[in-house]
């Protein structure tokens, strides 16, 4: 069937009216809606402005004692061979803790550094005639070689000490100097009296001489009385000469015993030279054993035993073997590793907020304390920055926790506060002035 239409009558929604009302926004409605929008921006403006929040640098901490534990590690690959002490005992400084397998005995090592004070206080008090030859020690390891010659130099001056080499010479030496000086005593006396004897002689000589001249005595007594002046002249030249002969040779004797001395002096000063080096020698080695192979406690206070729980445990070189741990800790505070990044802005009395891994703050809450120093220069790629920390440890949450060294964590350290605004600006004043 043909459907039936039916003629329905338009109706115009948007007459020229309507259209005039709805294309044409009231200026009133235009004011108040800017008056509103720059009403509201200048609200946001100045909250933003008065708004701030803390700025704050981030850094990974850590809490110490003033008085921190100290860790001894393992020098060299080897095994613990002997423990003294028990984990959580206490230990005095510089007591042995244990030692690690070694070529030397430990007893043997001690013996040999008790000689060597022995033998020092000796060389100290020129007590030379004490030194004693030590008995044979068979396990030293690397330091047996330094031993043998400190041995070997010890003999040495023993011997030298012993035979009195020089010591002699220069006694018979003496014994021949007092002999000439005897002799250059009688010779003198000789000449003193051949001297007497020439003046005598020349007094005869003259007055026979007057004698002859008056033809009082005959020729031949003349002459034997000049031949008899000349006899006692050349007599006195002779004796004369041996005088200056016999000085001569105490002057050599002198000499020789000078020589003596100074030789005896040179050859002992060397004897114990090589002493004191060979001395040098095998404490050096001591030493550098000792530090190898000794667990030596550098402060008084408790060891805990880090990974070692018996002997024959192998160790390798910078492995942690021990902490001591000193009783009094004394002030606490926290140790901040700070990037190099933002820490320009960290000052001395800035608050630090921690938060401690062992205790979640959440939980805990957090410790707080105040930036007491910055380091002036940075290790590798970070600064620290240390945090005095009030005793006893209460959290924010009034919660006292108990004090562990190196106890971890995460510092805040607030710098200052900083408003929306400024930080809405900084980026856009940076990029105008690095342009």
């Amino acid at each position: 069937m043909p459907e039936k239409t039916e003629n329905k009558p338009k109706i115009e929604l948007r007459s020229e009216e309507v259209q005039e009302i709805l294309g044409h926004i009231p200026s009133w409605i235009v004011r108040w809606g800017i008056t509103m929008f720059f009403f509201i921006l200048a609200a946001l403006l100045i909250g933003s402005h008065f708004f701030a929040y803390p700025d704050v640098v981030n850094g990974e901490v850590e809490i110490l004692s003033v008085n921190p534990p100290v860790e001894i590690r393992s020098k060299v690959n080897g095994h613990i061979d002997t423990l003294y002490f028990k984990d959580n005992q206490h230990v005095d400084k510089s007591q042995i803790i244990g030692t690690i397998k070694n070529p030397a005995k430990y007893e043997d090592v001690v013996r040999a550094e008790q000689y060597l004070d022995s033998l020092k206080q000796h060389i100290q008090n020129n007590s030379f005639n004490k030194i004693t030859i030590p008995a044979k020690i068979p396990s030293l390891g690397n330091m047996q070689s330094f031993w043998a010659s400190l041995v070997s130099s010890l003999n040495a001056y023993q011997e030298f000490y012993t035979d009195k080499y020089y010591d002699k010479k220069i006694a018979n030496l003496k014994a021949k100097i007092k002999q000439q000086k005897g002799y250059l005593e009688t010779l003198s006396r000789q000449i003193q009296l051949v001297r007497q004897s020439l003046s005598l002689t020349k007094s005869r000589y003259g007055k026979d001489s007057m004698l002859y001249a008056r033809k009082v005595i005959a020729e031949a007594e003349f002459d034997q009385s000049k031949q008899n002046l000349i006899q006692h002249m050349q007599s006195l030249e002779s004796q004369e000469a041996a005088l200056t002969q016999a000085q001569m040779q105490l002057t050599s004797q002198l000499d020789q015993l000078t020589d003596y001395a100074n030789q005896n002096k040179r050859e002992t000063d060397q004897l114990l030279r090589e002493i004191r080096q060979n001395m040098e020698n095998l404490a050096s080695s001591i030493s550098v054993w000792e530090d190898n192979y000794l667990i030596k406690a550098s402060k008084s206070g408790k060891v805990s035993f880090t990974g070692i729980w018996s002997s024959k445990q192998p160790v390798q070189a910078g492995d942690i073997i021990c902490t001591i741990v000193p009783e009094q800790p004394g002030e606490i505070m926290g140790r901040v590793k700070l990037s190099t990044q933002g820490a320009g802005k960290v000052e001395k009395n800035q608050k630090v907020n921690i938060k401690l891994m062992d205790y979640p703050y959440m939980e805990f809450g957090m410790i707080q304390g105040k930036v007491e120093n910055v380091a002036l220069v940075p290790n590798e790629e970070f600064y620290w920055a240390y945090v005095d920390i009030p005793k006893p440890l209460k959290t924010t949450y009034g919660k006292q926790i108990s004090f562990r060294q190196k106890m971890p964590g995460t510092a805040e350290i607030v710098t200052k506060d900083l408003s929306v605004l400024d930080r809405f600006l900084q980026p856009i004043m940076h990029a105008l002035h690095s342009r």
